[in-house]
């Protein structure tokens, strides 16, 4: 018999999560998060997958073509499928409190605060 480590989901980060507000730096160290009227979500699902009703291949608060990707607990990050890229990606996540911070990769400073629905 054989035993496989699995990582034990958070319920917390597990349903569905709404855009509330964004950071874009503008490239003096001074972004801070702004509230923005948006509706896009993103979901975490128990199978380590990700939905949202926006891509998740590039920064975008507009809810315009879905996008999907797969998560990772032990890295904190979302690997985004995104068939028209040449390289793969990730964005970063974490639980503040009660919100969810996604981290993407950005020149400047870039990131999306969500609640959770």
């Amino acid at each position: 018999m054989s035993c496989k480590d699995e990582e034990v989901v958070s319920p917390d980060l597990i349903g569905t999560w709404r855009l509330t507000e964004v950071l874009a730096d503008p490239g003096d160290g001074s972004g801070i998060f702004n509230p923005v009227d948006s509706d896009k979500t993103i979901t975490f699902l128990v199978d380590e997958r990700v939905q949202s009703n926006a891509t998740l291949c590039n920064f975008s608060t507009r809810p315009e073509a879905p996008g999907e990707g797969f998560y990772s607990l032990q890295d904190s990050t979302i690997t985004p499928t995104c068939p028209d890229q040449e390289f793969e990606s990730n964005i970063w996540f974490k639980l503040e409190g009660s919100n969810l911070i996604l981290t993407y990769q950005c020149i400047e400073a870039c990131a999306e605060k969500y609640v959770k629905r």
